[in-house]
């Protein structure tokens, strides 16, 4: 999964969370960093500290998961 979300979305690096509180079983977080002055392709990442200004477009959604599936395989 990171591999396709480092293709896609082309971040800095990619950081990784494996958590195992309360309940017995690991989950993980897969967090792309990038530059905090650059932001042009930043914009593509689907997580982000501020809320987007905008929806992300249904075709552009549906293409990034279509994109993410396909190198998944």
């Amino acid at each position: 999964m990171a591999r396709a979300l480092i293709t896609v979305y082309e971040p800095l690096k990619m950081n990784y969370e494996t958590l195992g509180n309360s309940l017995p079983h690991l989950h993980t977080h897969l967090v792309p960093r990038y530059k905090p002055m650059i932001r042009v392709r930043a914009s593509r990442s689907p997580l982000s500290a501020q809320a987007p200004d905008e929806k992300i477009p249904d075709d552009r959604l549906l293409a990034e998961a279509a994109e993410l599936r396909s190198l998944l395989r």
